[in-house]
Order: C-alpha cells, then structure tokens, then sequence
C-alpha cells in the first residue's frame, strides 16, 4: 500500500510540474509556443530620440524584442511585441532616482508609427511623447 502511495505521489508532483511548465512557457512575453523568441517589428528596431531642443528621452529597441530608454534621468528595460500597428512594451526593471525634470518614459506601455515619428502613449492611449529614429 506505501509503495502504490508513493507512486500516486510521484505521478502528481511530477504531473505538477510539467503543467506549470507549460503555463509559464505560455505566459512569457516575447516567447511563442515553440520556445523561441519571436523576431521584434524591424520598423522599430535602432534608437530614437527626442529632438535636443525638448529633452534628453531616448529608448534603443533590438531585434530580440528587447529595449533600453533613458528619460534624462532613469533608465528603463523591458521588452516589447507587435500589437496591431505598433507594439506594447513591458518594463522590467528601472532606475529609481528622483528626478527634478518631468519624466515620461516610464509611463509608456505603446507605442506606434506616425510618418517619421514614433509615437509614444500610456495605457489610456493618451500621448505622452515623440520620438525621432537616429541615423545609424
């Protein structure tokens, strides 16, 4: 009776496992359901900047889906997928210093193409700021 308990046992926390693998391997962006990371927008990959007349905001996208953006005083990392016709970013770490500027980056959750710019917005759609690519 042990033996056939302990087997039963085994077979769920093993049962467990593989169901929370497959839960977490569902759940992380940028990863599709092979396990690879999906190829990043090219339209968005490279760096972009506000103008030096309004500020010091850039934001660096690559081709893994990940970016880097500084706002003149933090830096934010995170990652970001196609959304219709632009992306959703996802900040997963940041600086937190105070700052006496007016930050808005770390406020953005989209953003998409407007011409030359690239428009940044928060979760209300509301447009926070805009950004020029640089010449590589």
């Amino acid at each position: 009776m042990t033996v056939l308990r302990r087997a039963r046992v085994t077979a769920a926390i093993f049962a467990g496992g593989v169901l929370g693998a497959i839960v977490l391997t569902a759940c992380t962006p940028g990863v599709s359901p092979g396990g690879t990371n999906g190829a990043a927008p090219s339209s968005f990959v490279g760096e972009w900047t506000e103008s030096a007349a309004t500020g010091d905001t850039t934001i660096t996208f690559d081709e893994t889906g990940g970016f880097v953006g500084f706002d003149g005083c933090n830096t934010q990392n995170g990652s970001f997928v196609a959304s219709g016709p632009g992306i959703t970013l996802s900040i997963t770490s940041a600086t937190e210093v105070a700052c006496s500027e007016d930050v808005w980056l770390e406020k953005v959750t989209s953003a998409h193409l407007d011409g030359d710019s690239l428009v940044m917005t928060d979760s209300s759609g509301a447009q926070l700021g805009r950004l020029l690519k640089t010449e590589p």
